[in-house]
């Protein structure tokens, strides 16, 4: 690999887990802000009852699986798009980038990825 090919696949990287931000970010937001709308109404029509408190519970619960589902989405991308090491098969991402430009060198194995030139 050259080093205008690594930084060609980390542009790439880039771009793509720019875009499941851009596409992720309103998508969690337009799912999760009507459920905690209506569990926050809920909570104050009813302060104190038992359905108040599971629904305060399922909103949790469906926030944090809509979460979960754009956290695995974004490791998904940067398994796909994330230059790999050639000896150690680790995968390399932008914040690995400025040392291995510097040192031309995986940081977990220490071999060599492309030569000076």
């Amino acid at each position: 690999m050259t080093r205008d090919e690594f930084r060609r696949q980390l542009e790439e990287l880039r771009f793509h887990g720019r875009r499941v931000f851009l596409i992720g970010i309103p998508l969690v937001l337009l799912f999760e802000i009507p459920i905690d709308v209506y569990a926050l109404k809920r909570a104050h029509a009813q302060p104190l009852s038992q359905k108040t408190v599971l629904m305060s519970l399922y909103g949790f619960a469906a926030c944090l699986a809509i979460v979960t589902a754009f956290y695995l989405i974004f490791r998904r991308t940067i398994a796909k798009y994330a230059p790999l090491c050639p000896r150690c098969a680790a995968r390399i991402t932008w914040r690995e980038s400025p040392t291995i430009l510097d040192s031309c060198r995986c940081p977990r194995c220490r071999k060599e990825l492309f030569r000076e030139s």
